[in-house]
């Protein structure tokens, strides 16, 4: 996962920043709880940190490319 910035908002929540996209320099912030802090800071994965998140969310974590540019590049997958 790929962390920017952490900053402490209250005892136990973080506000955490994505890199910028790669392509159109969006971030996004999400708020996590210490416990998820602590996993992320010891090797777990996204899928264990922010299991909540949706996939575009978590995506950007991983690779720095946002929701938009990802459907720009690869299409959306349409409903069956």
């Amino acid at each position: 996962m790929n962390v920017t910035s952490i900053i402490k908002i209250e005892e136990g929540l973080y506000n955490i920043q994505s890199m910028p996209c790669i392509h159109c320099k969006t971030d996004v912030t999400i708020q996590i709880t210490a416990p998820q802090l602590w996993a992320y800071n010891n090797g777990a994965s996204i899928q264990e940190v922010l299991p909540d998140e949706s996939l575009a969310v978590r995506e950007q974590f991983i690779t720095g490319t946002c929701e938009t540019c990802w459907d720009n590049m690869f299409g959306t997958e349409e409903a069956e």
